[in-house]
């Protein structure tokens, strides 16, 4: 990235939103260190279009497998976390699936998620708020509470409107991150600050509550089998290992998963933006052969 020093206003938002963090500010002026991956995604979001591309490098890799085509130095992942460039050539990286979660060698892909839907379910229904009540990070809309029952709440973060909103990027970090295990804090517009993080008991206004962990469903459909996924989608594909749940309401591609024991790694982002995911599918050995 190339800022034009005198138009930044320093308001932070590329170094907030960058995925490789890659953007330092040094007086008051935003400023790309080497892990810059031109990625565009401040491009795209600077409020005074004070950022443009690098110039193409020959000593870089130009990564063809998202829209965001990063440019990778030797040694350097995209954006995505999932590729990176190998001595010239174009590497992807694995999540690790839990111990046993495939039993056989499975054929692995990452396919970009449709749609997708963080579920959040909470307790006690009063820390989602009203319906309709929004849901922030660092400012930026990423979800809103939705309709609860007498014991929990619920909180969905993402889907097709926010992500394709001023505010995308921002929703599609924060549910990559709550995916990976990671601690996220939110704000409830008008009500508390919280810290999710699934498997974990609700941090709200620095205080720990008693009570079980947050739960976490990710909805979501996928590629038709014409674009990304062999014509066989069937209920031994899996997430990272996590078996994908088909949806009773949705389509035929429309699937769950729960976040509890998915690894890190297995879902990410692009800044385009949207999440990805990283499937497998078991490949059948063919049967044993008679004895003579």
């Amino acid at each position: 990235m190339i800022v034009a020093s005198q138009h930044c206003i320093g308001c932070r938002l590329c170094a907030q939103e960058c995925p490789l963090r890659a953007v330092e500010m040094r007086d008051g002026v935003a400023f790309a260190t080497q892990a810059c991956v031109d990625c565009g995604l401040c491009v795209r979001l600077c409020p005074q279009h004070a950022i443009s591309p690098s110039p193409p490098a020959v000593d870089r890799l130009a990564c063809d497998q998202c829209p965001a085509c990063c440019s990778l130095a030797q040694g350097v992942r995209g954006a995505c976390g999932r590729y990176a460039n190998h001595d010239g050539r174009l590497e992807r990286l694995m999540a690790a699936p839990p111990d046993d979660a495939v039993a056989s060698t499975p054929m692995v892909m990452v396919v970009t998620l449709i749609d997708p839907l963080l579920v959040l379910t909470v307790e006690p229904p009063s820390l989602a708020g009203q319906p309709g009540t929004r849901l922030r990070r660092d400012a930026r809309l990423i979800g809103r509470a939705e309709a609860h029952t007498a014991t929990t709440g619920r909180w969905v973060i993402g889907g097709a409107e926010t992500l394709a909103g001023p505010t995308g990027s921002t929703a599609a970090r924060t549910m990559a991150e709550i995916c990976a295990g990671q601690p996220v804090e939110i704000k409830v517009e008008g009500g508390s600050r919280l810290t999710l993080q699934v498997g974990e008991a609700l941090i709200v206004d620095g205080q720990r509550l008693p009570g079980g962990p947050l739960q976490a469903v990710l909805l979501f459909d996928l590629p038709g089998p014409a674009e990304a996924l062999p014509a066989s989608v069937d209920a031994r594909l899996t997430m990272g290992g996590v078996p994908l749940v088909p949806t009773i309401d949705g389509g035929k591609n429309a699937f769950s998963v729960d976040l509890l024991h998915l690894p890190q790694g297995a879902v990410g982002w692009i800044p385009t933006p949207a999440l990805t995911a990283q499937l497998e599918q078991p490949v059948s050995s063919p049967p044993p052969s008679p004895p003579a």
